[in-house]
């Protein structure tokens, strides 16, 4: 319905891509692994093959607390594992533990030779930290049939840039959490802020609360909306000055959202309000909230400049022989669409280069 519609509207919607085989009772899995094992991600389609003909081995339960480095190349990697501290040693080392993971581990790597954290010269790793503008809007379909509200299966690109003002893609959400988890996310806040007394009244109302939301959302399409956010040096990831008793310190994230940016997500939020006409929809407005770091990235961004760069064009780490990232850390910038095909494009890029050397 959606899909004719936006045609009717002179958009060009497509079909998401899913890697997902459709077995039958597919649920499509998105956010949880799949019991049918029909779900092409990265653990099915590389690390289990891995693991099973090519002798990788995997070690689980397994927390890297640090690096050890002379000033050319990674010597170590420093691993509490089932409570024994041991130190892995290997030719090549590639990072992949997130945007936020991997520079809170190269910062806790600093040392005598790279005392600003390790690949840290340029002062920029955990720097330009981003994560993408994105907004909700749950879509009451005309039909009365029932709906599948698993499928991520539409999205266009038409407002990608529009009127040389950049926004970004629309697309197909899925499901939202359960009406529990929501409700405990409610109640939650309002705990945490600064009303307990609405916090109690909650309590008495949240068995309607839970039966309302899980109605309403169970008969409503949910698209959202990604936009791009734009480095910034004093967006980033840090580290506290206490440590645990490994040496490991806490992640702080300092995000400040610019008023251009605002402006752009209010325009952004006006142009699909007016494409949503006459639909009844509800918006849920998540693009300012920070505890919503969507599709995060950024935080070791690549260049060919060392003294504007964490990592070269092949994702090396300046100064490291042996060092690589491979995550959405490089990203020099957000994009207004989902990255992960992006991460995945790269990583294959990455390994091909590691290979050829």
């Amino acid at each position: 319905e959606l899909y004719k519609f936006f045609l009717n509207k002179g958009l060009h919607p497509y079909h998401l891509p899913m890697a997902c085989e459709y077995v039958k009772e597919c649920k499509c899995c998105q956010g949880f692994l799949c019991d049918n094992d029909c779900k092409n991600d990265s653990a099915r389609i590389c690390l289990t093959p891995a693991i099973t003909k090519f002798g990788a081995h995997l070690l689980d339960e397994c927390d890297v607390l640090k690096l050890e480095a002379t000033r050319n190349d990674v010597t170590g990697v420093v691993c509490l594992w089932r409570g024994r501290r041991l130190t892995l040693r290997a030719a090549v080392v590639v990072l992949a533990a997130g945007a936020l993971g991997t520079p809170r581990l190269l910062l806790n790597s600093s040392s005598t030779l790279w005392p600003n954290g390790l690949a840290n010269d340029s002062g920029l790793v955990g720097k330009n930290l981003m994560r993408h503008f994105v907004d909700l809007y749950a879509i009451k379909p005309k039909t009365r049939q029932k709906i599948s509200v698993n499928f991520k299966e539409i999205a266009f690109n038409d407002f990608y840039v529009d009127n040389n003002q950049k926004f970004g893609t629309v697309q197909s959400f899925g499901s939202l959490p359960p009406a529990s988890v929501l409700v405990e996310s409610i109640e939650e806040g309002l705990i945490e802020g600064r009303f307990p007394f609405t916090g109690l009244l909650f309590k008495l109302v949240k068995p309607i609360v839970k039966f309302f939301l899980a109605r309403l959302f169970s008969r409503r399409i949910i698209l959202a909306t990604i936009m791009e956010d734009l480095p910034y040096k004093d967006n980033m990831v840090t580290l506290s000055d206490k440590t645990d008793e490994h040496g490991r310190r806490q992640i702080i994230l300092k995000y400040h959202i610019r008023e251009h940016d605002r402006t752009r997500i209010e325009a952004f939020r006006k142009k699909i309000s007016n494409l949503l006409k006459p639909y009844s929809f509800m918006l849920i407005k998540q693009a300012e909230n920070n505890e919503r770091i969507a599709h995060v990235c950024g935080t070791c961004r690549f260049g060919t400049d060392p003294k504007e760069s964490v990592l070269d064009a092949n994702n090396r780490a300046h100064g490291l022989s042996n060092l690589y990232v491979v995550d959405s850390s490089f990203f020099p910038s957000s994009g207004g669409t989902n990255p992960a095909l992006t991460i995945a494009a790269n990583a294959l890029r990455i390994a091909e280069h590691i290979i050829n050397i």
